[in-house]
């Protein structure tokens, strides 16, 4: 259970991240979210499929 808040709060870190990018028009920074979103979405996924 704690994995899945670790991985959930990452990924809405990363759409943030992703976000801000947008905003300030540096596509590393846009990079760098989405790949943190990503990661934190793909891991979530396998997290939640493990409790059920």
């Amino acid at each position: 259970m704690m994995e899945a808040r670790i991985y959930n709060g990452s990924m809405l870190a990363g759409i943030v991240l992703l976000l801000a990018g947008i905003f300030m028009h540096s596509w590393s920074l846009v990079a760098f979210g989405a790949l943190i979103a990503g990661a934190g979405g793909f891991f979530g996924v396998f997290s939640s499929a493990k409790d059920k």
